[in-house]
């Protein structure tokens, strides 16, 4: 047949009716054809077979095609670092590079699930991020499938570290305890997520570092975080009654606050976190509280510096409302031999209570009352005393922080009179902007 011969219509059968038509060239075969062997043909043509359990699969799909062979899988992955080594608070990002049944590499991060041997000393999060918690090591295995790969991470023993805070520029400054000179701190928090705002009093309970604010909150942080890190729990509002808070201390998971005025010692739950009322509260007339400032605790007695009536007043742990003071150091008449000042740090140890006033640091004997002078005095232009603020001891030697002069000097213990200090942290490296407190906690990276 000649490609352009055309079938004489008496050669086709013809149904009744109007039934429609069209021609097609196939392969140059010009064609006269019903809509519905047309419709037949290019199924064929395609290769789909219409109905129900068709060989090969099940209907409507295409022969030879098999979705789950087109897919390709992961055959083995490497996961990377081996090893690694961070401090606490900080964290390493694991790769995986993963070979698939068509022969791409991946990163196959997102695929695997990770676990950490032990999640005390180190957590990994999806996607492979770990974070370094506490001081050992732990294994951490990563698997797709029934395909695993291991790696290792060790978090470094703690070290002591001296925190300074900053009241007036609103950072915690963190220092090795043997610091000396003009040296830049090892870290600071700092910057508008930290809600830093005048910040006083500092303290250490476990893994976490406590800030009193003198916007009336206090700050809680990871122990090792550093730079501009949000605060892990914020206590603030108006059911906490605070508004200028300038001590805080703690003890058997409760936190004492002192707040400036009005003048009261508030006590919460060391989780506390939000607007929450306090657990109990010193307050009134007859605790002689007025203008407390820094806190500590020793023997179940917490004393406070109360600075605008120039006392040191000590209180049983478990006082709630208007009770008088089990401790009262100051004078009620003239003469005045307390010397007593405007005082503001407050540090009690077992062999004295610490306090100061203008340009001296005070020590008077464990269980010193009344109009009572101090059994040492740390004084004179030698000392490079000038606004103190907080102290610390820490392996017998006696850490304080000047307000204006920007400095901390270190003493002995047992030091008095006009006696140079030791050592003094001081100098523009230093970045401390009037600091108010100091503590040193030995457990710290």
């Amino acid at each position: 047949m000649r490609a352009s011969q055309t079938w004489p219509s008496s050669r086709w059968p013809v149904p009744r009716g109007n039934v429609s038509r069209q021609i097609f060239s196939i392969e140059g075969l010009t064609i006269l054809r019903s809509a519905h062997l047309y419709l037949i043909a290019v199924l064929l043509t395609l290769g789909v077979l219409v109905g129900c359990g068709t060989a090969g699969g099940t209907g409507g799909g295409v022969v030879g095609f098999d979705p789950i062979a087109a897919t390709p899988t992961v055959t083995s992955f490497v996961l990377s670092p081996k090893t690694s080594t961070l401090n606490a608070a900080q964290t390493v990002q694991f790769s995986l590079t993963a070979t698939l049944s068509n022969g791409q590499i991946v990163n196959g991060a997102s695929l695997a699930t990770f676990v950490s041997s032990n999640s005390n000393l180190v957590t990994v999060a999806a996607g492979g991020l770990a974070t370094g918690e506490l001081p050992g090591t732990a294994t951490i295995t990563a698997t797709i499938g029934g395909i695993s790969d291991t790696a290792t991470v060790t978090v470094n023993p703690f070290t002591d570290r001296l925190f300074v805070s900053n009241l007036t520029g609103n950072t915690v400054t963190v220092f090795d305890p043997a610091a000396n000179g003009d040296v830049t701190p090892l870290g600071s928090y700092a910057g508008n997520n930290t809600k830093l705002s005048a910040p006083s009093q500092i303290t250490v309970s476990g893994q976490e570092l406590f800030v009193s604010n003198g916007n009336g909150s206090v700050t809680v942080f990871n122990l090792h975080a550093r730079g501009n890190v949000a605060p892990k729990r914020t206590i603030s509002g108006a059911l906490t009654g605070l508004t200028d808070a300038r001590g805080v201390a703690i003890l058997n998971n409760e936190i004492y606050v002192s707040n400036f005025a009005p003048a009261t010692i508030s006590v919460f739950n060391i989780n506390a976190n939000g607007n929450v009322a306090p657990l109990r509260t010193i307050a009134g007339g007859n605790t002689l509280l007025s203008g407390p400032r820094n806190l500590s605790i020793f023997n179940n007695v917490v004393f406070a510096a109360s600075s605008a009536n120039n006392r040191v007043l000590g209180f049983p742990v478990l006082t709630n409302g208007d009770v008088a003071p089990t401790t009262n150091i100051g004078a009620d008449a003239n003469p005045d031999i307390t010397t007593l000042a405007v005082p503001v740090g407050m540090l009690v140890t077992a062999n004295e209570i610490f306090t100061d006033t203008a340009g001296s640091v005070l020590a008077f004997a464990p269980g010193a009352t009344g109009n009572v002078a101090p059994i040492r005095t740390i004084t004179g232009a030698a000392t490079n005393v000038g606004d103190p603020r907080g102290m610390f001891l820490f392996n017998n030697l006696l850490f304080q922080s000047n307000f204006t002069n920007n400095n901390v000097n270190v003493f002995n213990r047992l030091d008095t009179g006009n006696v140079a200090p030791q050592r003094t942290i001081i100098g523009a490296n230093t970045q401390m902007n009037g600091p108010a407190c100091v503590f040193i906690a030995p457990s710290v990276i």
